[in-house]
């Protein structure tokens, strides 16, 4: 029996889905975070391995065909340390990708358009009826991650600690962020935030209390909420601008729209002039239909 397997792997979570030759499911498996540019070797290692052997023990055999679509796989350096473990999963015959080829792959079923990813991190891609794909964004929680969760919870938190010292008057941020990070004095916040550095995906879960703030109309969350709002259509008008014949196909992807219903309308109607819909197929399904073609 022919079988492929479909891994997404993100910096929350890593999802595996495998399918038999007529598409139907045999198999899912959910593990850790597999994004190499924010977590060790160690650690991706073993979010992939837990997926990949759930899905082999599903079936007592080894998959036809795999497409791994990564975190962090566009850049070729990163790409040969990821291949270097998936080399130890046992697999033969696999192929690695970035996650966002795979969630454009589903979202469009392989035509053009541009896609929007914004969860822990966010990043926006146009992919031409040609099959040219275009890249805005996404470089990372360093420098970049533009209107995302991560980038909202960081900015909440800045603003928390500048309650707690009181550079800053107020102590809403104050005292709804740092409980949530089980931060209850000063004396906490070095320790939790930085020995060992606090998890991004940690970050990213402080922008549900952006988003009930700013319901409550504190003015500083209602800030962030606007300024991701400005960054996210940024990112999507500069990807059509790089497609030579354009494109209003628009498909949007992640955490940060999947939970906050009122953010992804009000980015909707400030995008009201391309043509949004839902995306065709998952990201793993994109991943699925890579491996058949392998």
């Amino acid at each position: 029996m022919q079988t492929f397997l479909g891994i997404d792997g993100g910096g929350t979570k890593t999802r595996a889905l495998l399918v038999d030759s007529t598409a139907q499911q045999i198999h899912c498996a959910e593990s850790g975070p597999s994004n190499l540019n924010i977590y060790d070797e160690a650690t991706v290692r073993s979010s992939l391995q837990e997926v990949v052997a759930s899905c082999i023990q599903a079936t007592d055999a080894k998959p036809s065909a795999a497409c791994f679509g990564l975190a962090g796989a566009a850049n070729p350096e990163t790409k040969a340390k990821l291949a270097d473990i998936v080399q130890t999963l046992g697999l033969e015959t696999f192929k690695i990708v970035s996650d966002a080829e795979i969630a454009l792959e589903g979202a469009f079923r392989g035509g053009s358009g541009i896609l929007l990813i914004a969860g822990t991190g966010s990043v926006c891609f146009g992919k031409s009826a040609k099959g040219t794909i275009h890249r805005t964004g996404g470089w990372g929680w360093l420098a970049d991650d533009a209107g995302s969760a991560g980038w909202i919870g960081q900015r909440a938190l800045e603003i928390a600690l500048q309650e707690q010292d009181g550079r800053r008057k107020g102590t809403a941020f104050r005292d709804t962020i740092l409980p949530h990070l089980g931060i209850h004095s000063e004396e906490d916040i070095s320790p939790l935030l930085y020995q060992p550095l606090i998890k991004r995906s940690k970050i990213a879960e402080l922008s549900s209390c952006v988003f009930d703030l700013a319901r409550q109309q504190n003015c500083a969350a209602i800030a962030i909420y606007d300024e991701a709002l400005d960054a996210l259509e940024a990112l999507v008008r500069t990807t059509a601008g790089k497609m030579t014949n354009g494109a209003d196909a628009l498909v949007f992807s992640g955490g940060l729209f999947n939970y906050n219903t009122d953010f992804r309308q009000a980015l909707e109607t400030k995008l009201s002039d391309f043509k949004i819909h839902a995306a065709l197929n998952t990201p793993l399904e994109g991943a699925i239909a890579i491996a058949r073609k392998i």
